[in-house]
């Protein structure tokens, strides 16, 4: 209506630059607070670690899309998403695997890999060791 009621461009020119500011300001504080984000981002992955959990679970499950997920995660973190979960699994396979009482394979299925095989492989590549050498280590009490 103030458009409409506007009698020259100058006026014009106000009525538009009023309105991309409340649109600005509506547009902020309707964006989720990054750190709230990321912080419900990292609580999925704790809560779904050991089943087939990646980019799309995860957006769906925290409401956003894939891409803002991807995006807010590496800002925040300094960390890709696939990176965080491959991590936090190893941690969590470093803990069982310190408790002696489970094979490869259940300690494989238990942080999310099917195959025992790429398990172990990956466990080397994030270690360095192979996780039945870093399971003798800790049983003869010496690692990390």
């Amino acid at each position: 209506d103030e458009i409409m009621n506007s009698h020259d461009l100058w006026k014009v020119g106000e009525v538009v630059s009023k309105v991309i500011r409340e649109i600005t300001v509506s547009q902020k504080q309707s964006l989720p607070d990054t750190s709230l984000t990321v912080s419900e981002i990292k609580k999925v992955i704790k809560n779904e670690y050991m089943h087939d959990i990646g980019l799309e679970e995860i957006a769906e499950k925290v409401c956003l899309t894939a891409s803002y997920v991807s995006f807010i995660f590496k800002k925040e973190t300094g960390m890709n998403l696939n990176r965080f979960i491959r991590v936090f699994r190893m941690e969590k396979a470093k803990e069982l695997l310190r408790q002696c009482d489970k094979n490869l394979t259940q300690v494989a299925h238990a942080v999310g890999y099917d195959r025992t095989a790429y398990f172990s492989n990956v466990f080397k590549m994030h270690m360095g060791i192979k996780p039945t050498e870093y399971q003798r280590l800790h049983q003869r009490g010496i690692g990390d």
